[in-house]
């Protein structure tokens, strides 16, 4: 069996060896070397990083995080979760990679029951400059984000989409309808939540709809395999 040192597993994740070892011990892993199993674990743990010069360890996180979301991400906290690290220092990260150029922060308006004005932050992959960290944000491999409490209801920022539904929509029992209405409206924000949160056979039932065009009913149908379970 191979085994990988203290060593050999800080290098590969891009981190110093306390914090290997403080991992190891939030996970209950034995201290010292580790096996496959181990080292995947800690992988999940703490993400994997390949170092550019100049930029924090975290920061690199921030922008694979970032370049995963191309329709962008509404706030620093959800930066944060996403890249796995705190919303304190995701917060400086942001503010860093601002000032490299890599990292913009757009104020849009978005309908929310009535118009609201948000900031969305955006990798800038299109940026000559991000040619420098490509290949790093590449082959970074982020943190396994942790659970949070499901969703039970359609969230605020979507009940434009539902307008003449109840106020407080449930998603249980109602997976059918939502999925069609979120197919027809193009809403990419709505699309983007709906296909983490509704089953396959409600975009079947929605591919069905009447006065769909074919491109709609094929992405319907797509949409189906890729549902969660």
């Amino acid at each position: 069996m191979d085994m990988y040192s203290i060593s050999d597993v800080a290098r590969g994740l891009g981190v110093g060896r306390a914090t290997v070892r403080r991992a190891q011990q939030r996970l209950g892993l034995p201290t010292g070397a580790v096996d496959a199993v181990g080292l995947a674990l800690l992988r999940d743990e703490l993400g994997a990083v390949r170092p550019i010069p100049g930029i924090s360890r975290e920061s690199i996180l921030v922008l694979a995080a970032l370049a995963m979301h191309p329709l962008g991400l509404r706030s620093g906290r959800a930066v944060a979760r996403s890249a796995g690290i705190s919303s304190t220092t995701a917060t400086r990260c942001l503010s860093s990679l601002v000032a490299l150029g890599l990292v913009d922060q757009r104020h849009e308006t978005v309908a929310e029951g009535r118009a609201v004005t948000v900031d969305v932050w955006y990798a800038n992959v299109g940026e000559r400059r991000w040619i420098r960290v490509d290949d790093a944000v590449r082959h970074t491999t982020l943190p396994v984000e942790r659970p949070r409490r499901a969703t039970v209801e359609v969230p605020q920022r979507l009940r434009h989409l539902f307008w003449n539904a109840p106020l407080r929509l449930r998603i249980s029992g109602n997976e059918d309808y939502i999925a069609a209405r979120v197919l027809t409206s193009n809403d990419p924000q709505g699309v983007a939540w709906a296909s983490h949160r509704l089953p396959g056979s409600a975009w079947l039932s929605a591919a069905q709809a009447r006065g769909l065009t074919p491109r709609q009913r094929a992405f319907a149908e797509n949409l189906a395999v890729v549902a969660p379970a």
